[in-house]
């Protein structure tokens, strides 16, 4: 194969080119795997800062909230630190959880007249400790 000879294929030169040479049975992949190869989505990437008329960059309470969410998602407790990060305040996280206790009496009437009273004191301090 020298420099004279004339391509071979298309005319067009290189490898791959040409109408004979197709794909089929080259490629016996299932479309499930190629699926699953392809690599998940990207969101974009969120910068803050002046805007001008060459930079688009997302605003400041943009980036905050998105920052705010992911935290939120995938953190342990992310509520309590999202709430913390919203707000600008630091939320105590030593204070105790409210708990739900359960009336002890021997008449299902009696306890059920115990039980509301008991329900209704729990969802207030619930209420309060959420706040």
């Amino acid at each position: 194969m020298g420099r004279d000879q004339a391509p071979r294929g298309s005319g067009r030169g290189g490898r791959g080119h040409s109408c004979f040479h197709s794909k089929k049975g080259k490629n016996n992949q299932s479309s499930s795997s190629k699926q699953a190869a392809t690599p998940p989505k990207k969101e974009p990437l969120m910068k803050f800062g002046v805007s001008t008329v060459s930079t688009n960059y997302a605003p400041y309470a943009t980036v905050h909230e998105k920052i705010a969410t992911y935290i939120q998602k995938n953190y342990n407790c992310g509520h309590d630190i999202a709430k913390s990060i919203r707000t600008g305040h630091l939320i105590n996280l030593d204070a105790e959880k409210p708990i739900r206790t359960l009336a002890a009496a021997k008449k299902k009437a009696e306890r059920d007249l115990i039980q509301s009273g008991l329900d209704i004191e729990f969802s207030t301090r619930m209420s309060a400790h959420v706040k």
